[in-house]
């Protein structure tokens, strides 16, 4: 060694270096972006995840968090809450997840736009335009990422179609308040006693989205009443001879639960003369449960919300009693899966209820519109179905099939693989040969139907 050392040094303003200029740049360019928008969020389509980039002193904040779930019912949650409702529908088909990224791959300027009426602190309605973006071109392998950037729109804009320059009146203003807020069940008919309309709180009671599934129809073409022939006659007093109905109890199914109920009915007049009826009902069990807020009911099951089997027992009786009186055929359908103790020996009991309420929520959306449902003992459920006509009995078993197909199409639960078999038998009330009392025909109906069940008939 010479004893010779070099040193090197190199002086850098960092504050002038690429990396920080580019980063000042960046900066700047997203304060100039939050000047124009007054919130500007990040969605993660694949992920289901919304994240908020910016907020300026908005009602809608997302909680100022990310925001995590089903983007489907992302949507919807912030639809109900913020967006007037006349624009809810085109907000949805808007930021529609399925379809967003191909329009806007589709749109010749490579973005969306697109106004509504959001809620603000003060409680009015003010129009916002919002533009998407595409932030990585929806190639396969990426996830697709979307910018959403929203800010208010201060001139006035018509409504899309609307074509009325006037505001609407006073009357029509309290009547639109009156359908969409109230939270009674009321309804509306004509003199044929078809569906005019109802209230928001009567299509919610009975799982409608829109008035148009009941639109046109009478009380039998929705089948929802364990008795028919006396909601009939009421209505036809009402229609016929001006009479207003009070206080009568019945029986109606909501959501695969038969439910006792109490209605009013009374004539709608025009120029003294009767065009029609308009009406109110209770659920006499929501009443029971409010006055016995810390007792469960006798007769429902606590893991689905179906009744119990003490509860179908009497949805039974009354089936049964229809049809010895008044002639209204029914059909009893038993369904039972074979493999639930191996599925709880595996997994243990939280899955096995998550399992339970999978299958009564198939059921539900199966059949809970016109036919009772109960979970009888462990994975046993029973269906009670009202037939007016054979071709109602050819359906009752094809919708068996359907219903056990359905079912054993359940191949997961939380995560964790699960394999189901089902097994049903049918029993039509018509075809079989009758006891002399009500009582033991249930009795017997039921027990022919665990019976075909048992050995696979």
């Amino acid at each position: 060694m010479n004893q010779h050392v070099l040193i090197h040094s190199e002086l850098e303003n960092i504050s002038k270096s690429a990396a920080n200029l580019q980063r000042g740049k960046l900066d700047d360019n997203l304060r100039y972006l939050y000047t124009m928008f007054e919130y500007i969020n990040l969605v993660d389509l694949k992920h289901h995840k919304v994240e908020p980039l910016y907020v300026h002193d908005s009602l809608f904040q997302l909680e100022q968090a990310a925001q995590t779930g089903d983007f489907h019912e992302i949507l919807q949650s912030v639809s109900r809450a913020y967006i007037y409702e006349e624009d809810q529908e085109g907000y949805l088909a808007f930021f529609n997840p399925d379809t967003i990224v191909e329009r806007i791959q589709k749109s010749p300027y490579g973005r969306l736009e697109h106004c509504f009426r959001m809620r603000d602190k003060q409680g009015n309605y003010v129009w916002q335009e919002c533009v998407v973006i595409l932030l990585n071109n929806g190639r396969e392998e990426e996830a697709p990422l979307l910018l959403t950037a929203t800010k208010s729109i201060h001139a006035p804009i018509a409504p899309s179609g609307s074509h009325e320059a006037h505001h609407p009146s006073l009357d029509a203003l309290l009547w639109q308040s009156f359908v969409h807020h109230t939270k009674f069940c009321y309804f509306w008919k004509d003199r044929e006693r078809r569906f005019l309309g109802a209230t928001d709180a009567f299509l919610k009671f009975y799982g409608f989205r829109t008035d148009q599934e009941i639109l046109g129809k009478t009380d039998e073409d929705m089948n929802w009443h364990l008795d028919n022939n006396s909601y009939r006659l009421d209505e036809l007093e009402v229609i016929q001879k001006g009479r207003v109905i009070e206080n009568v109890a019945g029986d109606c199914i909501i959501h695969g639960v038969l439910r006792h109920i109490t209605c009013y009915k009374w004539p709608l007049y025009r120029d003294g003369v009767i065009i029609g009826l308009m009406g109110i009902f209770f659920e006499a069990d929501d009443m029971y449960r409010k006055l016995h807020q810390n007792l469960p009911s006798p007769y429902e099951d606590p893991i689905t919300g179906l009744h119990n089997r003490q509860g179908f027992l009497g949805d039974l009786l009354q089936y049964q009693e229809a049809y010895a009186i008044d002639n209204q055929p029914y059909t009893l359908i038993l369904l039972e899966s074979r493999f639930d103790e191996r599925i709880q020996r595996s997994y243990g009991s939280p899955l096995l209820r998550a399992l339970i309420r999978k299958e009564a929520s198939i059921l539900r959306d199966l059949v809970g519109k016109d036919s009772v449902i109960a979970r009888v003992q462990h994975a046993m459920f029973a269906i009670l179905r009202r037939e007016n006509s054979q071709k109602d009995a050819m359906d009752s078993e094809l919708l068996a099939h359907t219903i056990q197909s359905h079912l054993q199409a359940i191949h997961q639960i939380d995560g964790n693989p699960v394999t189901v078999n089902f097994q049903y038998s049918i029993v039509h009330a018509a075809d079989l040969a009758h006891h002399k009392t009500t009582g033991r025909n249930a009795s017997y109906i039921y027990r022919l139907a665990l019976e075909r069940l048992r050995h696979g008939q």
